[in-house]
Formats: C-alpha cells, sequence, structure tokens
C-alpha cells in the first residue's frame, strides 16, 4: 500500500465514524418520531371518539325529556319508535366507548372505566325506558322518574370525563417516554462514536509512529553512507515508498 494511502486513512476512516453515526442518529430519531406520532394519533382519534359519543348521549337524554314532557301529544306508534330510538342509540354510545377506550393497550384503569360506562349505559336504558312507559300514563311520574335516569347520566358524564384525562396522561407519558428515549439513543450513539474515534485515532497514531520510525532509520542509513560506511544494513519490511 501506497504512503499517501495510508497517511489518509486516518481522516478517511475518521469521517466514515462520524458520517455512519450521524446518519444512525437520524435514523432512529426520524423512526421515534413516527411511532410518537401515531400514538399521539391514536389518543387525539380516541379523545374525539369519547368527546363525540358524550354530545350523542348528552342528546340522547335530552331527547329522553323531551319525550316525557311532549308525550301526551304523541300517539303509540310514536312513543315506541323514541323508545325503541333511545334503546338503540345508548348500545351505539356503549360500543363506540368500549372500541375507543378499552382497547388491548390500554391501562386497566380505563378498562375498568369502560366497563363502569357499560353498566350505567344499560341501567340508564331501562330508567330511562321506563321513564316514557311511565308518562305514557302520567307525564308527572315519567318526569319523576327520569330522576334515576339523570343521575345515572352524570355517572356516565363522569367516567367519560376521567376516561378523557387518563387518555390526555398516557398521551403526555408517551411523549415523555418518547423524549427520553430519543435523549437516550443520541447519548449513546454519540459515546459508540467517540469511543470509534478514540480507538481510531490511536490506531492511525501507532500507524504514523512506524512512519516516522521508518522515516528515521532511513535517515540513518542514508547518513552512514553519506559518511562511506557502504555496509550499513538497508533491509525492510515494508511494502510503500519508504521501504
Amino acid at each position: 500500500m501506497k504512503l499517501g494511502t495510508k497517511l489518509l486513512l486516518a481522516p478517511l476512516l475518521t469521517g466514515a465514524i462520524a458520517l455512519a453515526g450521524g446518519g444512525l442518529n437520524a435514523v432512529l430519531m426520524s423512526r421515534q418520531a413516527t411511532a410518537a406520532t401515531e400514538a399521539f394519533k391514536a389518543d387525539l382519534d380516541s379523545l374525539r371518539t369519547i368527546t363525540q359519543v358524550q354530545d350523542q348521549l348528552g342528546r340522547v337524554h335530552a331527547g329522553a325529556y323531551r319525550t316525557v314532557a311532549l308525550i301526551g301529544s304523541l300517539d303509540e306508534a310514536a312513543i315506541q319508535a323514541h323508545r325503541a330510538e333511545l334503546l338503540s342509540q345508548v348500545e351505539g354510545v356503549g360500543r363506540v366507548v368500549a372500541t375507543a377506550a378499552g382497547a388491548p393497550g390500554q391501562a386497566d384503569a380505563l378498562r375498568s372505566l369502560v366497563e363502569r360506562i357499560t353498566a350505567d349505559l344499560a341501567k340508564y336504558a331501562k330508567q330511562a325506558d321506563n321513564a316514557i312507559d311511565m308518562a305514557s300514563v302520567d307525564p308527572n311520574t315519567g318526569v319523576a322518574a327520569m330522576g334515576g335516569a339523570d343521575t345515572t347520566f352524570k355517572s356516565v358524564a363522569r367516567a367519560m370525563n376521567e376516561i378523557i384525562a387518563g387518555v390526555e396522561q398516557a398521551a403526555a407519558e408517551t411523549s415523555a417516554a418518547a423524549a427520553a428515549e430519543g435523549q437516550r439513543s443520541t447519548l449513546l450513539l454519540a459515546a459508540a462514536s467517540l469511543l470509534s474515534t478514540v480507538v481510531t485515532l490511536l490506531l492511525c497514531g501507532l500507524m504514523l509512529r512506524r512512519v516516522t520510525l521508518a522515516l528515521r532509520r532511513a535517515g540513518d542509513v542514508a547518513e552512514a553512507v553519506a559518511q562511506g560506511n557502504l555496509a550499513a544494513p538497508a533491509d525492510s519490511q515494508r511494502d510503500d515508498e519508504i521501504g
């Protein structure tokens, strides 16, 4: 190998290590950013869904009160249609909540809230349906019966707010964990790059020392010959210009 190539190895190898470390860090940071974005999007979808079903349940509750209040102006077919619609919408709310917040990746606390909401929704559906049924006989009795449904509705609303708080906390924890993982990866890569650079510089220093010693020996041989010592040993195992 030529001497110029050997001398270029040091900066080339150091630069290659620096570039490889920077490229690997960029790839890891990109992957972590993608994972954090996907997690944030999933949490945002859950929050949006829970908010929507909160609004839907509020409309269902208001509709139940309206049906009880206007029961005297409704015929039997309309009353039965309102009761069927109420049961259908409450069941739909339960399914959406279970899908949005009860996924396997969610915490046990959130799954427990989903189970509580599911039970409360079934209870609410019966209470509201019974209130409409009673109102068809006596509107005042129906309005009084809606008190129990109103209590259950507030319990469901509180549980949904707890789910929203839990999802927001999970999102914050995910973001913090991603930031910590990114910092840890950066530090590890920086340490690895530093160690590789130190090892490279040591090896390059050793190589340059050998070159320096060879040049010094060649100078000694040249000086001996200049002084008339033609028997000075000039053998070398090197395969470059110095040899």
